[in-house]
């Protein structure tokens, strides 16, 4: 009787099972029956692995796509609070090609750099075409492009099989997706923050006081002395660690740092700051907190450089257009001004769209906890438990400890700014979901040994969000009244049900992960397909434009409604620039006029001047559909 196989032995079977070089083919002898039908057997089923793999990466890349540029981008009208602003300043620069200086009817409009205003207008450009859909199109591309750099990092830490789970987890959290699909510069901003703390974690591995090698299915532990060299305190480096090289090794770093730097400095093109105060801090911690004292210098002057560099052009472009006001008001109104409360700004020349120390910077009660937990959903248990381990687990490495420290820093940075909104703890979701991909990577290695909790917390995550999907059209169709969405319940039922029969007892394997995600991504797919123009029969402002465009010919066209919401949304949908009116009380006296005038109100400020409006001959035009905002008033 033959004794256990040899380690070699083991090594051989793997390769032919996974159609790897066979170990005959390596050796002098030819192979002989038995190896030669144990090869053919290896091969056919590498052949049949490889095929599903094929599919999966089909069917999965397919679904991604659908969920971000089939719905959501092109079935609906411009929503607010944000999308009305880039509509307005991509008809600018499409009617009158400013492109340096973002304007708002004319008016200099420096709350954001052009990046994504410029984006919205190359896709109209492309299309020909001013629309809702162009202008949002570069929205869901950058979406895309995010959930491909987590796919990349996961996928060289932890594998493809945690790779895809990582993605779709940040793919269908709710609040990546709903930003994700709007006209504005967070989502620009949020591309360049995932890109920024991918690069950087690209680097991790490479460190000479601790490598890790990327992730096959043993990366992390195989690793594990080096890692704990790098994080312990005031200890030497472990035996089997090269010692630091000199001269060559430091300009390798530096080659490797310089893609962080550069994308760093772009990214001030997509929301000013904002972008360095989620990266900067948590980088800086780690590089101190590891020693690494001279690669912080070398990172912070190579980011200086280039941000110089690539800044100083704009810079120079604001400077011939409106001299140091303008650039008073990017480096300092809409940078210092929103970040603290200034108490007394009568010493500056505020200009008419400049809010940034006019808004009101409330803070809600529990209101970080709030917006990271909104961050979370509908995978709430799952991060959660990613986060237990992360912070209470035994295991250390350099990406553990930079998770560590950014999911802190993150929260800490935003929550000393007086700005503080749901939309900026977004990039809370990138860091969880690669807090989740360690959690599934450990999760697969220790397989049946793996802890019960993990397996709970994933079959109960799962569960419920498989039926919050399923009954998502029913809920929908009855709030919408649509026929339609609640007969969508059925089929979603159905395939509940097929899934909690096949899946019983093995809900944290990577099957069950697969097929749920096929069902929830096909359910939302179908459902926002039908309930998206719905809602936006109800919330769309488009309506009342197109009933007054018929009427503006020939008339001198008036608002007082000078703002960055509604005043981009009529020279967007009206395809002109009004005049404005800074005092309420002379729309009487237009309406009195033998001149031909149209002036477009609120439906607030009409019901309160009803009454003097009553003693003038005109006209008053509401939408007959859509949402209610407006008020067109046009005299004889």
């Amino acid at each position: 009787m033959s004794g256990p196989a040899s380690p070699q032995e083991r090594e051989t079977r793997f390769e032919l099972t996974v159609g790897a070089p066979r170990a005959a083919d390596r050796g002098p002898n030819p192979p002989s029956g038995e190896a030669m039908r144990e090869s053919i057997s290896g091969d056919g089923r590498g052949e049949a692995r490889r095929g599903r793999l094929a599919l999966r990466r089909a069917l999965g890349a397919s679904l991604f796509v659908g969920l971000y540029l089939v719905v959501g981008v092109f079935d609906h009208e411009l929503w607010p609070p944000i999308e009305q602003a880039v509509a307005g300043v991509t008809w600018e620069m499409y009617t009158y090609g400013e492109i340096a200086v973002p304007k708002i009817n004319g008016i200099p409009y420096l709350e954001k750099p052009p990046l994504a205003y410029a984006l919205s207008w190359v896709s109209c450009k492309i299309a020909g075409r001013l629309s809702a859909g162009f202008v949002r199109l570069p929205a869901a591309l950058c979406g895309l492009l995010s959930l491909s750099i987590l796919f990349w990092i996961s996928r060289r830490l932890y594998g493809e099989a945690v790779a895809w789970i990582s993605t779709y987890l940040c793919a269908t959290t709710f609040t990546f997706y709903d930003m994700m699909h709007r006209a504005s510069s967070d989502s620009v901003a949020l591309f360049f923050i995932i890109l920024c703390f991918a690069l950087f974690l690209r680097t991790l591995h490479g460190d000479s006081r601790g490598q890790t090698t990327p992730a096959d299915g043993n990366a992390p532990r195989a690793a594990s002395r080096a890692e704990q060299a790098l994080t312990s305190q005031g200890h030497e480096k472990a035996s089997a660690t090269p010692p630091i090289q000199t001269q060559p090794r430091s300009q390798g770093r530096w080659l490797e740092d310089l893609p962080f730097c550069l994308a760093l400095a772009a990214s001030f093109y997509a929301k000013n700051f904002y972008t360095f105060l989620i990266i900067v801090p948590p980088v800086t911690v780690f590089l101190l907190m590891t020693r690494q004292f001279y690669r912080l210098f070398r990172i912070g002057a190579t980011a200086g450089v280039a941000l110089a560099l690539l800044v100083g052009p704009w810079c120079y472009a604001l400077y011939v257009k409106g001299g140091l006001e303008f650039l008073r008001i990017v480096f300092f109104d809409n940078t210092l001004g929103r970040f603290f409360t200034f108490r007394d700004t009568t010493a500056l020349h505020i200009g008419e769209l400049n809010d940034a120390f006019r808004t009101v910077k409330t803070r809600p009660p529990f209101g970080v906890a709030r917006w990271v937990s909104a961050d979370m959903l509908p995978w709430p248990l799952i991060y959660l438990g990613a986060l237990w381990d992360l912070f209470l687990g035994r295991r250390v490495c350099p990406r553990r400890l930079f998770f560590k420290i950014a999911f802190i820093a993150i929260i800490v940075s935003l929550s000393l700014s007086s700005s503080t909104q749901m939309t900026y703890f977004l990039p809370i979701v990138f860091v969880l979901s690669l807090v989740s991909a360690e959690f599934f990577h450990d999760l697969f290695a220790q397989g049946a040994r793996s802890t019960r909790r993990k397996r709970q917390l994933v079959a109960l995550n799962l569960a419920l969000v498989v039926v919050g999907f399923a009954l998502a059209p029913l809920g929908a169709g009855l709030v919408l009244h649509n026929q339609t969405l609640v007969w969508l319940f059925a089929p979603n039922l159905v395939a509940a049900a097929v899934l909690f029969v096949i899946l019983k007892g093995r809900w944290h394997e990577e099957l069950a992960l697969w097929m749920c995600g096929v069902v929830i991504a096909c359910s939302a797919l179908f459902t926002l397909a039908f309930a998206i123009p719905l809602i936006d029969n109800l919330r769309s402002w488009r309506p009342f434009f197109d009933q007054v465009r018929s009427e503006i010919d020939g008339r001198r066209i008036f608002t007082p409604l000078l703002n960055d919401r509604r005043l981009p949304a009529m020279n967007f949908y009206l395809d002109r620039r009004l005049e404005i009116l800074k005092d309420p009380d002379q729309i009487p006296l237009l309406l009195g006029l033998p001149e031909k005038v149209g002036i477009v109100v609120s439906v607030d400020d009409y019901n309160e001047q009803r009454d003097r409006f009553a003693t003038i001959p005109h006209r008053a035009i509401r939408a007959s559909k859509g949402a209610d905002l407006f008020v067109f008033l046009e005299n004889p």
